[in-house]
């Protein structure tokens, strides 16, 4: 296999995480590289303040992603923030516009679940978060150490490894 860098993105406006890894891999997680960025504001901050919140996200993630052959992100989970769908969507779509300006490619959405089969292949009825990030951070370091954020966007990495001909992470969940 030739020698390609997926990226796995978890798009947020408080903490964006992005994890990459270069293929061929191996499953080693000190080759996995990780980053977090965000800023949490009042709710009465100016709106200058949201845009530059905004622009830092998608600079930050876009300098991240510089030199990748695939970036992969989670699909929004509205469900669960529908209160605040509208600023998701405004960071996700300043982060792929940032992308696709600088690559000319947008990212791939992938699905949480999904992403969370390839890895764990059996995933429980109710508790899935927390199943993954158990069974995440039982890998030990680094993950063990990762934030929620930085585990989803290993996850959607993982999954993107799969689907560039790598072969992904994946073992029995507890």
């Amino acid at each position: 296999m030739s020698r390609r860098v997926v990226v796995g993105l978890d798009l947020s406006l408080r903490a964006a995480a992005a994890a990459r890894v270069t293929l061929p891999w191996d499953g080693d997680l000190e080759d996995v590289i990780t980053r977090v960025v965000g800023q949490d504001l009042s709710a009465g901050s100016e709106p200058e303040a949201y845009a530059r919140r905004l622009d830092l996200i998608a600079t930050a993630i876009a300098d991240f992603c510089e030199g990748a052959d695939a970036v992969y992100v989670e699909e929004y989970a509205f469900s669960s923030m529908s209160k605040r769908a509208h600023s998701l969507g405004e960071v996700g779509g300043v982060v792929k516009l940032e992308l696709f300006r600088r690559s000319g490619r947008s990212p791939t959405p992938v699905t949480a679940s999904t992403a969370r089969k390839t890895m764990l292949q059996k995933l429980p009825r109710a508790g899935v978060k927390p199943f993954t990030m158990r069974n995440v951070r039982r890998l030990g370091p680094p993950a063990n150490k990762w934030t929620e954020d930085q585990i989803d966007a290993f996850v959607t990495m993982n999954h993107g490894v799969m689907l560039e001909g790598g072969v992904a992470l994946t073992f029995l969940g507890e």
